[in-house]
């Protein structure tokens, strides 16, 4: 995502929760939702092979 599609949807979140967000908080949150896509960027660049499977999940 690029900076401007990170902050439109900062806003659009708050928004659809009804939020008022101050800008300084604001500019906070989208710098964390930048933090993260730099963290999760590694990972979601490997390719994953079609025949893979989904761990198993407990159901008791």
């Amino acid at each position: 995502m690029t900076e401007r599609e990170i902050e439109a949807y900062v806003d659009a979140a708050a928004l659809a929760q009804g939020l008022v967000v101050a800008a300084d908080v604001r500019a906070r949150v989208i710098a964390q939702f930048t933090l993260i896509q730099a963290i999760a960027a590694p990972v979601l660049a490997v390719p994953l092979p079609t025949d893979v499977e989904p761990a198993n999940v407990f159901r008791p």
